[in-house]
């Protein structure tokens, strides 16, 4: 029986502040700037590192040890900065700012469940199960499995974004600004 050395629970590692200030009087300003620091339409972004692994030896045409890093996600989003928007513009861009987070985290949360449904240890054990005619395959094996994960991955986004992801602002007749998200498509998934 194989044992896999290491073996990791925890999913994702958040590095560095995931607010963005955005400066705005107004909606349409606000939303200019966030898709010019963000680009094209969006208001945040969530972005993955896929995993490193260490294999520790080959013999007998096996993979005697390996383990996959955890998966990292960082997660940023729009935030209220400089500007002097009235109290309507302002509770739109508190409304964009809030459904921009609330999309981010929503992506987070896909990418953690397609890291789990890949399952790091259930691969690593898998490919230390089969045999190789050389190092070289079996590596090549793991390749394979990472560009699995990272399918799964962009597939977590594609869904996300056929339900939603784009943020539009529409000034009505009375003043009022209606703040709504709509499907992104593919924008934005790599």
């Amino acid at each position: 029986m194989l044992i896999v050395e290491r073996a990791y629970l925890w999913l994702a590692t958040e590095t560095g502040s995931p607010m963005t200030k955005i400066a705005g009087d107004t909606i349409d300003d606000f939303l200019d700037n966030a898709h010019k620091t963000f680009g094209g339409n969006g208001l945040g972004d969530t972005d993955y590192k896929p995993p490193t692994f260490k294999a520790g030896g080959f013999k007998d045409g096996k993979l005697s040890k390996l383990a996959f890093d955890p998966l990292q996600i960082t997660v940023e989003y729009a935030e209220p900065g400089s500007g002097k928007p009235d109290d309507i513009n302002k509770a739109a861009i508190r409304q964009a700012c809030d459904m921009a987070k609330d999309h981010e985290e929503a992506h987070k949360a896909g990418y953690e469940a397609a890291f789990r449904k890949w399952g790091p240890d259930k691969v690593a054990k898998d490919l230390m199960g089969k045999t190789y005619k050389d190092q070289k395959e079996a590596l090549k094996a793991v390749q394979d499995a990472l560009a699995d994960l990272k399918q799964a991955l962009t597939d977590a986004c594609l869904d996300l974004h056929k339900k939603e992801g784009l943020i539009v602002a529409k000034k009505n007749s009375d003043g009022s600004i209606d703040v709504t998200m709509r499907p992104a498509g593919a924008a934005g998934c790599r």
